[in-house]
C-alpha cells in the first residue's frame, strides 16, 4: 500500500507519453513525461 501511495501522491507524477512514442515512431521504447499531480498534498 505504502508503494501505491506514493505513486497515487507524488509530485510530479510520471506520465507514458503515448503521442510522443507514436510521433517519433518508439514503440517500443518509452517516452515519459512529467506532470503536476492533482491529487499530490502539495496541490491541495
Amino acid at each position: 500500500m505504502r508503494r501505491d501511495g506514493r505513486g497515487l501522491f507524488d509530485e510530479p507524477a510520471t506520465h507514458k507519453a503515448l503521442t510522443a512514442m507514436r510521433l517519433r515512431g518508439k514503440r517500443h521504447e518509452y517516452v515519459t513525461s512529467e506532470v503536476s499531480n492533482p491529487l499530490s498534498p502539495s496541490n491541495r
